[in-house]
């Protein structure tokens, strides 16, 4: 019946608004940069207005509304998995660089650069921009 489907697709919306909070808290826990964190803050928003947007269309029954909650949701989705994307290929592409390629990362400030065996604590606090080996381990 109509009465189930709509039931149905409120709690689904519900339970996509719940997971959303709880990965937008997450994100925002794991982060420590400012610039990340305002942009976790404009991810967590918009992913309350998508919910938002699903949840008064299952409430209205507004074909209108789930539509754009559908659509919404669906680039959502793929730009979410290309972000995620992206990241991973980031870090690919950094752990198999030489740490004396980055930016600030001279062999006579740290021998350990010429060997790629430099730990983020050796490298943080000064201008090298390299990830630490123990970064490329996880």
């Amino acid at each position: 019946s109509v009465e189930r489907l709509m039931l149905q697709v409120k709690i689904i919306v519900c339970i996509g608004f719940v997971m959303d909070m709880i990965g937008a808290v997450f994100e925002i826990l794991d982060f420590a940069e400012v610039e990340s964190l305002v942009l976790t803050i404009i991810v967590m928003l918009t992913r309350v207005l998508i919910s938002t947007i699903g949840l008064l269309g299952a409430v209205y029954r507004s074909r209108p509304l789930l539509v754009a909650f559908v659509c919404m949701t669906l680039i959502w989705s793929t730009a979410s998995f290309s972000r995620s994307v992206a990241n991973y290929t980031l870090t690919l592409n950094n752990c198999k660089m030489v740490q004396t390629a980055f930016k600030g990362c001279h062999v006579d400030d740290f021998p350990c650069a010429s060997n790629n065996t430099c730990t983020e604590e050796d490298l943080a606090g000064t201008e090298c921009q390299a990830v630490g080996m123990d970064y490329c381990a996880d």
